[in-house]
């Protein structure tokens, strides 16, 4: 299984990541890089990946923390 290759426990995974040649991805930048590669926001946000991730990551938190709340469930 992919994760087990990169030395992640599949069950114990409590946000998103992205392997991506070879280099994993936490948080808001796998999160940016994915909608990098949709390309119609590429562009946008990619020039996210200029602030630091502590502070996109400390954003990426509240997002998840609130989601059901501001967005509801599917």
């Amino acid at each position: 299984m992919l994760p087990q290759k990169y030395g992640f426990n599949p069950d114990d995974i409590d946000s998103v990541f992205l392997i991506e040649n070879k280099r994993v991805y936490f948080k808001s930048t796998a999160v940016i890089r994915v909608v990098i590669a949709l390309k119609w926001y590429g562009f946008a946000a990619g020039t996210l990946l200029v602030i630091p991730r502590p502070i996109r990551d400390y954003i990426y938190n509240i997002i998840v923390r609130n989601r059901y709340r501001w967005f509801g469930k599917c």
